[in-house]
């Protein structure tokens, strides 16, 4: 049975909720495009899974990007909105790395394969200058995160050193975050000569960092400042507090006096 999960737009100024999606199918696993005024998102259904772009605010038709048989996992787009990099599950190799690149009329070209290993790749996420993409892989027997130049993926660079997930770039790709299980942590990046990392720091941790299973749980704000998480708030619990969203603010406060 496909459950029917829709997508909803919060409205933090305003405390509302709109419903972006309705078919009776799942969608879900939305992202932002670079102007705020696409939304693109998994379309679960049928035989067919799909990548989809709508509008924000509503209007119009949603548009199928992409379409496969296989399962089609976690949409990010480039800053320039040139290129939406995806997932795609192989039963050969796992999951794959692909991307699309979308022309002026909105339309996607085929899609290109970036990384297939043996391994399982996974949650890719382009850098804000758009040269370089962030992903996690069990290349090494856990799940690590690295770096490759995008999009002739030619070099590689190991981020984290004892496991890693949901990596996130800062919206300057001065830093590279990922979670170490219940740890938020970062990396500083440099592109002036090549590419390079400076050691993993620790943030915070927080015990709903490490609930995100199959889904992203955490992101981080433009001034890179804040950090949202989603808070598990039981299951089946009558008295359990309703859903909520959780902010993190002045982390760096704490973190400064480590980093002298």
């Amino acid at each position: 049975m496909v459950l029917n999960n829709d997508i909803w737009i919060h409205d933090l100024i305003r405390s509302t909720k709109t419903r972006l999606t309705f078919d009776e199918v799942t969608e879900n696993q939305p992202a932002w495009s670079p102007s705020g005024r696409e939304i693109a998102y998994r379309h679960r259904g049928g035989q067919t899974e799909s990548l989809m772009r709508k509008a924000a605010d509503g209007t119009g038709e949603a548009v199928v990007l992409v379409e496969s048989e296989s399962n089609l996992r976690w949409p990010d787009w480039s800053h320039d909105g040139r290129y939406l990099v995806y997932i795609e599950e192989n039963s050969d190799t796992q999951r794959d790395i692909r991307y699309v690149e979308l022309g002026s009329d909105g339309a996607a070209s085929e899609p290109v394969t970036f990384l297939s290993t043996p391994a399982s790749e996974d949650r890719p996420q382009l850098s804000p200058d758009g040269r370089f993409l962030a992903y996690m892989s069990t290349e090494s027997g856990r799940n690590e995160i690295y770096v490759q130049p995008f999009p002739n993926g030619a070099g590689k660079w190991p981020v984290s050193v004892n496991g890693g997930t949901q990596p996130r770039w800062s919206s300057d790709g001065s830093e590279l975050f990922y979670t170490e299980g219940s740890t938020l942590m970062a990396v500083s990046v440099s592109t002036e000569q090549g590419f390079t990392l400076g050691q993993p720091q620790m943030l915070f941790a927080s015990p709903d960092l490490a609930l995100a299973g199959g889904s992203r749980n955490y992101d981080v704000s433009a001034d890179g400042q804040r950090f949202v998480m989603t808070m598990d708030v039981g299951d089946g619990d009558e008295e359990a507090a309703p859903p909520s969203i959780r902010i993190v603010e002045n982390w760096y406060e704490e973190f400064r006096d480590r980093d002298e």
